[in-house]
């Protein structure tokens, strides 16, 4: 339904990430989320989690995931590290 790196143009949502879900229940639809909420969430887990610029994370997600930008957005929060993990 929807091509990976191709951003579909919808009006009133400047500023947000899509996401596309699995379509397990049903067709494929795109979700959005706010770069701000993105934003805010990561600075709370990293409070949360005690994350520091020292801190090195792994990613064992695809980066186009939801958790996989939720985890590369902590680690730039705090000024870390992350490396994309690829299972051989």
């Amino acid at each position: 339904m929807f091509s990976f790196g191709k951003t579909p143009a919808i009006a009133g949502l400047e500023g947000h990430v899509l996401f596309e879900n699995s379509g397990s229940y049903s067709t494929q639809k795109l979700a959005a989320i706010s770069k701000q909420a993105l934003m805010l969430s990561a600075a709370a887990m990293n409070r949360h989690l005690d994350v520091t610029a020292a801190s090195y994370w792994g990613l064992a997600l695809q980066i186009h995931h939801v958790e996989g930008v939720g985890v590369s957005q902590q680690a730039i929060e705090a000024g870390g590290r992350f490396e994309l993990l690829i299972l051989r």
